[in-house]
């Protein structure tokens, strides 16, 4: 798999942000429905995961910035090459 650049991990985000969002617009939009009544309570709701999905967007993007490219991609290539602890073991064993 090759690295992703910051770019691409950035537009991720954006799409994970929109699609939260998308499923936020639902819920109001249900919850309008289903209790017409409770309009404060479901405007109320809508807001904070609103805050929330903007606070975590921010959050990542920010991640995002401060992570070296190069090292996400060797942590990535040393993780798929790295021999779990059993085998590594077992080779050992082998090899005495």
């Amino acid at each position: 798999m090759p690295a992703m650049s910051h770019d691409t991990e950035a537009d991720a985000v954006e799409a994970a942000f929109g699609q939260r969002v998308q499923v936020l617009y639902q819920t109001l939009g249900t919850n309008l429905v289903v209790s017409p009544n409770a309009e404060r309570t479901a405007i109320e709701a809508f807001r904070k995961g609103l805050e929330i999905a903007r606070r975590t967007r921010e959050l990542a993007l920010r991640a995002i910035e401060e992570t070296p490219a190069a090292s996400a991609a060797t942590a990535r290539m040393a993780a798929r090459n790295a021999v779990p602890p059993r085998k590594a073991a077992r080779a050992r064993k082998s090899r005495a």
